[in-house]
């Protein structure tokens, strides 16, 4: 075997070369000239909370925190792959470097000696490993049934088996706590808010609202030559994603808190994505990898996704919507300025063409009705809306809450107002609307 803050982490990455003469204990020859990896911290809102770096020339495990100032809470003694450099190929007894997640635990049937009663499997490879053609698997954080020395396994990260113990209590978390593997590691305090990270989240932003708005523009954020060399077809992935735009009428994507960390020549961006039409819903974790483009401008070039949980899913819709909600209800707020400002032409653009208004159906007859009752009753002269309560429907959602109307001629209700929001690439708009009055006095209940 070859073997996943307050004020986050920024990486600066530096490629050089190092002169290494082969261990007397490896198998294979090493080249003369090898390059690796070196990785320098710094803070940045835009990294995680918590990683894992591997620094392979010291034969170090460090768990890295950014809560303020950016520090270690812990270090452990590693070993790493017998031969020196970056893992190329299957059996070349490296230690790859890169950033990586831990996937998998793994505490069953394995090999005391080699393992350890303990591992966790990391991703490699990475998509950018194989758009390098870099071959491999099986690479794993483990712990050993004997105290390791350096320089021992066959490319995976081993540690003794009472620091892998301390590791999982650590704060890991599968599929989301990155690794970094570098040939070497450092960090300071010193806080850098412009920094690669700060950017690709920013684009990551960019990117998921550009694919709830079902535009053409998504694919532009693609690299499509590598994107195919990572593992995926993009010509089929574009017209897998075109068929979709086409067949729902609506798609919501929602992503929390979207971190970045800087690798070796890429950036990868990662984060709990909730995924939603009239008719499917999914959550899980996505990872997307970034490169320079030619014309200097980032581009995605592989992705990772892993289904969630159920724990996790129950979270994210919770988070989904507290999201949705303080957004829903500053909309809802210049739907009733609209109407109380009697502006039929902006109160028309909160609804669909086909809109029903209880008995009315279709936004004319809505708006010829409100010029009728303004006829007869007078002019919307106060309009107060408040206690919301929103649910997730199928149609996008269900909003409820108390409204207080009063005219310029001294009508007056009160009433439970319902309206059922879908969303559109333009926004949300009204698709239905009831009204219940309510019998107690207004005074009590507003």
């Amino acid at each position: 075997m070859s073997g996943k803050f307050y004020k986050p982490i920024t990486i600066h990455c530096a490629l050089y070369y190092s002169f290494i003469l082969c261990p007397v204990f490896t198998l294979f020859f090493l080249p003369l000239v090898s390059s690796a990896w070196e990785a320098n911290f710094s803070a940045n809102p835009s990294v995680p909370e918590l990683f894992l770096a591997i620094d392979k020339e010291r034969q170090k495990l460090f768990v890295l925190s950014n809560k303020s100032p950016l520090q270690k809470l812990k270090e452990f003694s590693c070993s790493t792959g017998q031969v020196r450099g970056d893992k190329q190929k299957q059996g070349d007894r490296k230690t790859p470097e890169g950033i990586y997640f831990l996937e998998k635990r793994l505490s069953q049937g394995l090999d005391y000696d080699l393992y350890g009663k303990l591992a966790f499997t990391l991703n490699y490879p990475n998509p950018v490993d194989r758009i390098h053609g870099k071959t491999g698997y099986g690479i794993w954080i483990h712990g050993r049934g004997h105290k390791i020395t350096d320089f021992e396994t066959k490319g995976c990260v081993a540690l003794n088996m009472s620091d892998i113990e301390l590791l999982e209590h650590a704060g890991i978390i599968l599929q989301k706590t990155p690794v970094v593997i570098a040939r070497k590691a450092s960090w300071q305090n010193d806080e850098n808010n412009s920094g690669l990270e700060t950017e690709i989240v920013q684009l990551t932003r960019e990117w998921a609202r550009y694919w709830s708005k079902k535009s053409n523009e998504f694919f532009s954020f693609y690299d499509e030559k590598k994107f195919t060399l990572s593992g995926q077809d993009f010509t089929q992935f574009k017209k897998r994603k075109k068929r979709l735009f086409q067949t729902y009428p609506w798609i919501d994507v929602y992503i929390h808190q979207p971190r970045a960390l800087a690798g070796p020549g890429y950036v990868v961006s990662f984060f709990e994505q909730l995924y939603r039409t009239p008719s499917f819903f999914t959550t899980g974790i996505k990872r997307l990898y970034w490169q320079k483009y030619k014309n200097q401008e980032w581009k995605i070039v592989g992705s990772e996704w892993r289904q969630g949980a159920t724990a996790m899913e129950k979270k994210l819709k919770d988070r989904y919507l507290e999201a949705r909600k303080e957004k829903l209800i500053q909309w809802i707020e210049s739907w009733r300025k609209a109407w109380e400002k009697a502006d039929l032409k902006k109160y028309a653009l909160f609804y669909t063409r086909d809109a029903v208004q209880g008995p009315i159906k279709g936004i004319k007859a809505i708006l010829a009705n409100k010029k009728k009752i303004w006829q007869n009753s007078g002019r919307p002269q106060k309009i107060e809306c408040k206690n919301f309560e929103i649910r997730l429907d199928k149609a996008g959602f269900l909003i409820s809450f108390v409204q207080k109307y009063k005219s310029e001629q001294g009508y007056t209700d009160l009433g439970i107002k319902r309206l059922t929001v879908t969303p559109f690439p333009s926004g949300w708009r009204i698709t239905s609307e009831s009204w219940r009055k309510l019998s107690c006095p207004m005074q009590n209940t507003m």
